[in-house]
């Protein structure tokens, strides 16, 4: 019987922040072939989650700023009705009024 050289256990850890957390564990006599492919694994469904539910600091924009759901990137908005905001988020925009459609919740543009 051949002495088969064992890798080390192998955790990883993929995290928004704390918030969603993928984890991978691979024994200590998981291949090296399967390893790579855990870890890959471990990469698409953690960025399936973030595109999904977000980040930890997303989450809380939206709970710290009233907002009940994300607005959309849609540009070619058709709606009429539009609502007035005023940016809240630190940076260089505080401050300013902008129109947001109130059926979709695409950016409309600046009131200035």
């Amino acid at each position: 019987m051949a002495n088969k050289k064992l890798l080390p256990e192998l955790e990883a850890y993929f995290s928004s922040d704390g918030k969603h957390t993928i984890h991978v564990k691979c024994g200590q006599e998981t291949p090296l072939e399967v390893r790579k492919q855990a870890i890959a694994d471990g990469m698409n469904i953690y960025r399936f989650v973030i595109k999904e539910l977000g980040t930890k600091a997303e989450m809380w924009d939206k709970a710290m700023n009233g907002k009940k759901e994300e607005k959309t990137e849609q540009k070619d908005c058709k709606h009429e009705l539009y609502k007035i905001f005023q940016v809240k988020k630190e940076g260089p925009n505080k401050g300013r009024h902008f129109k947001s459609c109130t059926t979709c919740r695409a950016f409309v543009g600046w009131v200035d």
